[in-house]
């Protein structure tokens, strides 16, 4: 595997990006992107959902003509990994599920009016969950959860259960995952001279916490 097949790989980890859009990010010209991408696709490792006015092909192949047109945004491509491709990725990447997660919020729209008021907006309660292979790492994920996003979960309102199997890529599926539900409330906040210690360090050690967990995987030197 080369650096631009790791690139397009890499890209479409979690959803389904423009051909373009790698083009761009890395100043890649489009004849060398055309045939990298032409070249997965005829692997096997990646499929593509071609729009075309109103019209939506999904699941194909795409030619050297219609990447090329694609990129000169003649026509509109998203594209996905496949599992091959994606356990094409895993041999270079070496992801370690156990610290990636899911994180969904529920919003709650009811009342928009209300929600103008600054103090009513964070009082109002919105729903939340976390998934994750680990359930230590999801037990987490909900103590740090006012460090690293601006909300504070309601203590009591948390509901476990097991996923089995767990889905949490559309290309990956894994033996199970263990799913938090809860409520939180906004918990907005800031650090000046009167916050406590207490608070600074645990604020600390949840960032680094985090910032390890986020590295799942490794990215490979490749030519």
């Amino acid at each position: 595997m080369n650096k631009l097949e790791y690139l397009i790989l890499e890209r479409a980890l979690t959803y389904r990006p423009w051909l373009r859009e790698v083009a761009d990010d890395y100043y890649i010209a489009h004849s060398d992107m055309a045939i990298t991408a032409y070249r997965l696709f005829q692997n096997g490792d990646i499929l593509a959902d071609m729009v075309n006015n109103e019209d939506s092909i999904p699941c194909v192949a795409l030619t050297l003509s219609e990447i090329s047109a694609h990129l000169k945004w003649e026509i509109g491509v998203t594209y996905c990994l496949t599992s091959q491709g994606g356990a094409r990725w895993e041999t270079v990447a070496h992801p370690d599920w156990n610290r990636f997660y899911t994180c969904e919020r529920y919003w709650n729209y009811h009342n928009s009016t209300a929600s103008l008021n600054p103090r009513t907006y964070l009082e109002k309660e919105e729903e939340k969950e976390f998934v994750a292979t680990v359930r230590q790492v999801a037990e987490k994920l909900l103590a740090i959860d006012c460090f690293v996003e601006p909300d504070k979960y309601i203590p009591g309102t948390e509901v476990w259960d097991v996923l089995e199997p767990w889905q949490p890529i559309y290309w990956k599926t894994l033996p199970r995952g263990y799913r938090v539900h809860y409520k939180c409330r906004s918990n907005y906040w800031y650090l000046n001279e009167d916050t406590p210690v207490t608070w600074v360090e645990s604020n600390q050690q949840a960032g680094e916490w985090h910032a390890q967990m986020m590295k799942w995987y490794t990215k490979p030197e490749l030519d």
